[in-house]
């Protein structure tokens, strides 16, 4: 994953897999064009999770926060809404800030309720949308969140840098998020003070 000339630690993007709540099953057009988006990533170095239904996706989500990206089938969304807003709420809780993608095609087409609206960072289009596009849309969505943790882990505020960045973030945090060493603190705001 690059951003103009930077990259990100190999191990850092390798620990943040993006995750895809959909069935992907049989020889259909859809198929064939999410397997391309994820050959698409894996050529970017961008390892795929597949969670086949929405109770495996939660299980996903609820048993490891450390995804760069979330991708939501609508059709699964329009068949079980209750438990999709649940493992909506239930990402934007453990891991605020990660992007959530709502995956579509023209077959499942229909309005999407505000609620969902709301809660997503941007829409996909299988296969309307080439699988090169969409794949930099989500490697961007993905860097961008990646890019965040990575300024958290090496802010001088962190006392232990060998801590991975979502440790970090849920054993030092505070209720605005952001982490604190008092005694570095101290010493890094003294420097700033007449």
């Amino acid at each position: 994953m690059t951003e103009q000339g930077s990259q990100l630690p190999p191990a850092l993007a390798q620990q943040f897999p993006v995750l895809v709540i959909a069935q992907v099953t049989g020889d259909t057009t859809v198929t064939r064009s999410a397997e391309a988006i994820r050959d698409a990533l894996k050529d970017r170095d961008i390892h795929v999770v597949f969670a086949p239904g929405l109770e495996d996706g939660e299980i996903a989500v609820s048993s490891d926060p450390s995804y760069s990206c979330i991708i939501l089938s609508w059709r699964l969304c329009k068949e079980a809404p209750e438990d999709a807003l649940r493992i909506i709420q239930l990402a934007r809780r453990r891991t605020e800030g990660v992007p959530i993608l709502l995956s579509m095609n023209s077959a499942s087409r229909s309005p999407v309720p505000l609620e969902f609206a709301e809660n997503m960072d941007a829409f996909i289009w299988l296969p309307e949308d080439s699988p090169q596009f969409i794949a930099g849309r989500i490697e961007a969505a993905a860097r961008r969140y990646l890019d965040s943790i990575k300024k958290v882990a090496d802010s001088a505020l962190i006392s232990d840098k060998t801590a991975t960045p979502v440790l970090a973030a849920l054993t030092n945090s505070t209720y605005d998020g952001l982490c604190y060493n008092v005694q570095t603190t101290t010493r890094e705001l003294s420097k700033s003070v007449p």
